[in-house]
């Protein structure tokens, strides 16, 4: 008589311990994956800003100049003459959607408003213009909720010279190319920005050298500047002179972005510029450090990427 072999399956407590095993599997992978995204952004914007910074200083002294049309910063009423040096923009106030370090309340930038002096020292440099936000495009309110599309009338016109809107801040398409011109078209959502010539009583953010309140400036010293040098701060925007094909020079072919911001934050680098102390800037402008977003230079970005700063 033939010998009919049964097959035996698993049981109910073997199906559990294999699902257990394989959940502590996968939560010991999601625990080593939790952070990778913010590891990867910080280590990819470290080597970044150590090449744009070589970039930088090779373009200076390839072109004899630093860069213009660099980021303010800031929005501002547009004005009646952007060539005009003599009239202060009106209705300055910070770009909405900086990082919160440099954006309104921010502890890294101080308010001013540039002086001759420090207008001198950056027109010598080769920085005669910046590029601000049309004031009426920086509310972070949408300008009605309740309607699709709703949009904000501005005083900039775009870049084919016609009548510009633009859609919610929050809904902007690129928050990084804020600061270009509009789109043509009705209701574009991205750029709405216009370039003035710098004058006496434009606004500025400098750095703020002492963040202690106590006089130390250790800020200022540990980028390499004095404790009484007036550091201003820029956004190195798609519209910087250092940006594109010119003629006979060596370019950037894009202005970078840091990786590591919300989705709806301005994420281009900052550059410091070093105007000299209050009543005896420098003849010149000079680059002193660059810096991401958050106001981190290099060796902050690497102990960071390697977990040695929290």
């Amino acid at each position: 008589m033939a010998h009919i072999a049964t097959r035996r399956g698993f049981t109910l407590l073997e199906l559990l311990i294999v699902v257990a095993i394989l959940a502590i599997i996968g939560g010991g992978i999601l625990v080593a994956y939790d952070d990778l995204d913010d590891r990867v952004a910080e280590g990819v914007s470290a080597h970044t800003l150590a090449g744009l910074d070589a970039s930088l200083r090779n373009y200076t002294a390839a072109a004899r100049g630093a860069p213009n049309q660099l980021d303010s910063l800031w929005a501002a009423d547009y004005p009646a003459d952007p060539e005009d040096a003599g009239t202060a923009l009106a209705g300055a106030e910070r770009v909405a959607i900086l990082p919160k370090n440099f954006g309104p309340g921010g502890t890294k930038g101080i308010d001013i408003t540039l002086t001759q002096g420090q207008i001198d020292a950056l027109n010598s440099a080769g920085i005669t213009h910046l590029r601000y936000v049309d004031a009426k495009g920086n509310d972070l309110a949408d300008p009605d909720p309740d309607v699709a599309g709703a949009s904000v009338a501005l005083d900039v016109p775009n870049a084919d010279g016609a009548a510009a809107s633009v859609g919610a801040l929050l809904r902007v398409d690129i928050p990084s190319r804020l600061f270009e011109s509009p789109r043509p078209g009705s209701n574009r959502n991205r750029g709405r920005g216009f370039s003035k010539r710098i004058g006496i009583g434009d606004p500025a953010t400098q750095w703020n050298g002492d963040r202690s309140g106590g006089g130390g400036y250790y800020d200022n010293t540990k980028i390499g500047a004095a404790k009484d040098d007036v550091l201003l701060v820029f956004g190195l925007g798609t519209d910087a002179s250092c940006v594109g094909t010119g003629a006979g020079r060596v370019q950037l072919s894009a202005a970078p972005v840091y990786g590591k911001v919300l989705p709806y934050r301005y994420a281009r680098y900052l550059l410091l510029y070093n105007v000299g102390p209050l009543g005896a800037e420098f003849p010149k402008a000079k680059l002193q450090v660059v810096m991401n977003t958050h106001g981190d230079f290099i060796d902050e970005m690497i102990a960071e990427h390697s977990g040695q700063k929290p």
